[in-house]
């Protein structure tokens, strides 16, 4: 099952078997159901938000935190922040189902990039160690 909002629509027109499973979410989910449903995931298909000029988009640590593979859509900032770390991306909607399709047929290897991201994102993105890059940064 998908859930998103209006925006959706237009990028499941190139996915017709998925728009049947889609529902409209209208308003913004609560933190319990989006917990529930995050569980219930394999792959976390993440594409650019507009509105982040640089960085990444905060999902794709959601995704981490929670044992999810991220499938993120390409920006440069992705190489910048995972350097070695393998992160799938796509740089366009049509290669969204065979990564999606790969990854499902290829458990282990999913499952070993999601351990490899976390372990990264836990030493490298911790509280501690961002406050510390930022503070190095200001003082």
């Amino acid at each position: 099952r998908m859930w998103g909002r209006k925006m959706w629509l237009d990028i499941l027109e190139r996915f017709p078997l998925l728009k049947q499973k889609f529902t409209l979410q209208r308003d913004a989910m609560s933190f319990e159901e989006l917990n529930k449903r995050m569980n219930c995931s394999k792959i976390y298909p993440i594409d650019h938000h507009p509105g982040i000029i640089n960085g990444i988009h905060a999902r794709v640590f959601d995704a981490i935190a929670c044992g999810i593979m991220p499938l993120v859509e390409y920006r440069k900032d992705i190489e910048h922040v995972f350097k070695d770390i393998k992160i799938p991306t796509f740089k366009n909607y049509a290669e969204v189902k065979g990564i999606t399709k790969y990854y499902l047929k290829n458990d282990s290897e999913r499952e070993n990039i999601c351990n490899e991201l976390y372990e990264f994102a836990s030493k490298e993105m911790s509280a501690n160690k961002c406050i510390k890059n930022i503070l190095t940064k200001i003082i």
